[in-house]
């Protein structure tokens, strides 16, 4: 091979490697759930959890009665907080900052009990889900509560829920506004009663503001209507959910 020859094979050598570290840095990054407070008893991983314990996806936070834990999410939060008597799944915690914008993913299961959290807006690209064994709650922005039974309150910006009845199969789609909760026992949606504290996650508390905006409804067809909420009667004495 002649010098030419062999400054054109140096030459594509440094190109693939160029390209390869464009891609590793390119690929997405895997975020992590840090504990900033715990109270009770409460493992992470199968672990007793405490300040500082760290988790990221395939874990699972497990609360006793009385217990709960703060989980500091980095980019993809701020912060969630598993509830007692739960164990809840870290599915997915990534981010990728290549483009124009960040793309972050998120996603919970809650396998039993609840969990709150406080969504800050992100790219169109991103999502946060949280899942139930019967309902997915796609978060935009938003301080929420999910229970494992699919109930979703709405405490500031916007959740769209997909439900599917468990004795059916059958799905449908909601869009819960702030200060709304979708009600699964009866399929619809329904205002948040007046003095239903908002949850405080982290250092953020949930502001209480008015009902806002219609209920989107998308039917299992895929038509779409929209109406108001309901009294909110039959949900116990007062429809709060505890």
């Amino acid at each position: 091979m002649n010098k030419f020859g062999r400054f054109q094979h140096l030459v594509g050598l440094c190109a693939a490697a160029a390209a390869a570290a464009s891609l590793a840095t390119a690929a997405p990054q895997t975020g992590s759930a840090k504990v900033i407070s715990v109270k009770g008893n409460v493992t992470l991983g199968g672990q007793p959890a405490k300040v500082g314990s760290v988790g990221g996806p395939g874990s699972v936070i497990v609360t006793g009665a009385a217990a709960e834990a703060v989980l500091d999410l980095g980019v993809n939060g701020p912060a969630a907080k598993v509830l007692e008597l739960s164990s809840v799944s870290i599915d997915d915690l990534t981010f990728d900052n290549a483009g124009s914008e960040p793309v972050i993913s998120t996603k919970f299961t809650v396998n039993k009990g609840k969990l709150e959290g406080n969504v800050k807006k992100t790219s169109a690209q991103s999502s946060y889900i949280v899942k139930t064994p019967t309902a997915t709650a796609a978060i935009r922005g938003t301080t929420f509560t999910v229970w494992e039974d699919g109930t979703v309150y709405v405490w500031e910006g916007v959740v769209d829920v997909t439900y599917r009845d468990p004795r059916t199969g059958r799905e449908v789609k909601y869009t819960v506004s702030a200060c709304q909760f979708f009600e699964p026992a009866l399929v619809e949606i329904r205002d948040i009663p007046a003095g239903a504290t908002p949850p405080v996650v982290g250092t953020f508390t949930a502001p209480v503001q008015p009902a806002a905006g219609p209920v989107i409804f998308v039917s299992p067809t895929g038509s779409a209507s929209t109406g108001g909420t309901s009294n909110g009667e039959g949900v116990g004495s007062t429809g709060a959910k505890k």
